[in-house]
Order: C-alpha cells, then sequence, then structure tokens
C-alpha cells in the first residue's frame, strides 16, 4: 500500500474507491490533515481547500452528488452561491447544500430533507465542464433565481430575480446602456420574459410572491440594496421610481439609485463596502477619497433644486421605517399625495 509521503491526493473531490489506497489510510490521512472528508466517502486534498466558505460549501454539494444514486440537482441557496446570486444575508453560507431531484429521476429517502422532489426540466439544469467544481449539476440562472423568490420576503425576492435579469440584459448589451431615461424597452423585458415563461411552468408553491416580484423586475438595479429598496417603496405605498435616471449637475451628470422628477427627490441607496476603509493606509485613502467623491456628488445634486435622501443598503433589506418615512415626508413636499 502507498505511504502517506507518495501518494498524492487529487485536488478534486475524490470517492474513496476510486483511489489507490484503503479507507483506514484515508482515515490516516484525514487526521494528518492530508486530506479533507466532504462527504461520506468522498475526499480532497486538503491544500486543495482555500478559506472560501462558499467553494467549500460548493465542494460539499458535488460530494453528496457523488454519492446519490439519483440525479440530484444543486438548487435554491446552493445554486445561488455558484450563479453569484445574492441572498438574504449576504455574506452568510447555507448550513447544508440543498438540491432538488426531478420526480421521474427518483424520490427522496427519509431523512433527507435537503433534497426538493419536483418537476426539473434537462433544460432547467447546468453542469460545471471545468475547474475543481467540474461535474457539478445545478438549476440554472432563472430557476435558480424562481426558486429563491418562491420561499422569501419581497425584497429578497426581487434581489434576486433582478440579478438574473441584469445578467441576461448584459449578455446583449453594456452596463451604460442600462442607464438614463431612454433605455431600449427590449432590455428592461429581456431577463422578465424569460423568468415569466418559467414561472408558468413551475408548481403552484410560491407562485404568487413570484408573479408579485416578477411585476417589479428592473435589470436597470445595480446591487442588491437597490433591488431591497424598490421592494420597500412598493409595500410603503409610495410612487415608483425611475431606476438609474440622468441628473445634470453642474460637475457632471450623476445616475440616481431612485429618481422623481415629478416630485423633485433623488433617492441614494450606499452598499455596505462603499464607505468601508481597511487597515492599510492606501485602502483608508481610497475610502476617503470615495465618501468626498459622494459628498460632491450630493451637494452637486442639491444645488439643483433637487432634494437628496440617502440610506444604507442594510436600512432597506433590515431596518427600513426611518428612511422610508423620510423619503414619504420628501415626496409629500415635492406635492406627491
Amino acid at each position: 500500500m502507498p505511504s502517506l509521503r507518495r501518494w498524492t491526493p487529487p485536488a478534486i473531490p475524490f470517492r474513496a474507491e476510486h483511489v489507490p489506497v484503503g479507507r483506514e489510510f484515508l482515515r490516516t490521512a484525514e487526521q494528518r490533515g492530508d486530506v479533507m472528508r466532504l462527504a461520506p466517502g468522498v475526499y480532497i486534498a486538503a491544500t486543495a481547500v482555500g478559506t472560501d466558505a462558499r467553494q467549500l460549501h460548493l465542494l460539499q454539494a458535488l460530494a453528496r452528488q457523488l454519492r446519490h444514486e439519483n440525479p440530484i440537482a444543486a438548487s435554491h441557496e446552493t445554486a445561488a452561491l455558484l450563479h453569484g446570486l445574492p441572498l438574504r444575508s449576504l455574506n452568510a453560507v447555507p448550513v447544508q447544500p440543498r438540491f432538488t431531484l426531478d420526480p421521474s429521476q427518483g424520490s427522496n429517502r427519509p431523512g433527507t430533507p435537503s433534497i426538493r422532489v419536483v418537476p426539473l426540466p434537462p433544460e432547467h439544469v447546468v453542469t460545471v465542464t471545468h475547474g475543481q467544481l467540474e461535474g457539478l449539476r445545478a438549476t440554472d440562472l432563472e430557476r435558480t433565481a424562481l426558486d429563491l423568490a418562491s420561499e422569501a420576503d419581497l425584497p429578497f425576492a426581487l434581489m434576486a430575480l433582478d440579478h438574473a435579469a441584469r445578467t441576461i440584459a448584459l449578455q446583449s448589451c453594456i452596463e451604460h446602456e442600462l442607464r438614463g431615461g431612454d433605455v431600449n424597452c427590449a432590455l428592461l423585458m429581456k431577463g422578465r420574459q424569460r423568468m415569466e415563461s418559467r414561472h408558468a411552468s413551475l408548481s403552484r408553491r410560491g407562485r404568487r410572491r413570484r408573479r408579485e416580484a416578477l411585476a417589479l423586475v428592473d435589470p436597470r438595479h445595480e446591487s442588491p440594496g437597490e433591488s431591497a429598496s424598490c421592494a420597500r417603496i412598493y409595500l410603503a405605498g409610495l410612487p415608483a421610481p425611475v431606476p438609474q435616471a440622468p441628473v445634470v449637475t453642474g460637475i457632471g451628470v450623476f445616475y440616481g439609485d431612485c429618481y422623481w422628477p415629478e416630485f423633485g427627490v433623488v433617492g441614494e441607496c450606499d452598499g455596505a463596502l462603499k464607505y468601508a476603509g481597511g487597515t492599510t493606509g492606501a485602502s483608508q485613502a481610497a475610502a476617503d477619497e470615495r465618501r468626498l467623491a459622494e459628498k460632491d456628488r450630493e451637494n452637486a445634486i442639491r444645488r439643483t433644486g433637487l432634494k437628496v435622501v440617502r440610506w444604507m443598503a442594510a436600512e432597506a433589506m433590515y431596518a427600513p421605517d426611518a428612511w422610508l418615512a423620510e423619503l414619504a415626508s420628501a415626496l409629500r413636499a415635492g406635492g406627491w399625495r
């Protein structure tokens, strides 16, 4: 039998029966820190696993697939990590991978609640074709966004759907084409229409949530915070803003996250990272420059006579009451009734 010094474990997930060493050997290698067990009977070289918790979660999903007798597909939050879709807790990783299985391909075993058995057409599934996750099967971008929207409150449902719609739109345009007051209507509708056609084919579970969120989808929203803001504004009964509309100032043209030209109000949703400084002088200097640039931008917009209301992305997602009250007051002052 090879010694631990001579055998090099693969840098991709492997099943114990597919390598030329025994299970006792692998257990010893795991104790020594040479391999990591991803799932029962599935390992990977410890040196191939970095510090990215999202990547480790996806490796564990692939390991589960390697052991399962049915063609389960990573879905929901797990597939969201693969596609880069925002989740309710932006920096959190699910405790365990989630999967979907088409009923024609098998049934769920007792004790595996993370596998949902619902219709899953082949065209709703993608397979990773290269890299460490090669072979991982997952629901595609549109199906994943819709699955998330089926279970989420409106702000978080719209975050997923907007991201998918924007990704689809940017396949046929550049980012600047999604800004301004005269954006091509076909670009705005492309992603929504693709997801609406998928929505109609899905189960009744979560249909009302999906339908409500799909009605608000707009690929002009550039961040999860902007999407959550749109949902909060809608739920509060406030008038809908124009996203990323141009505001002409004395120092240039700026694009407001939310603009109500008829009421003279601009809303700005600031991302949590926008003002975050770092531990080095260079990163702190960059944060200071961003802060000054934002202040210059806000002052320039105010000098045009517009009212500016600001809030943080975290407030849009989790604590909207204060900024919504300020926004409503500004809109009423501008003539909204």
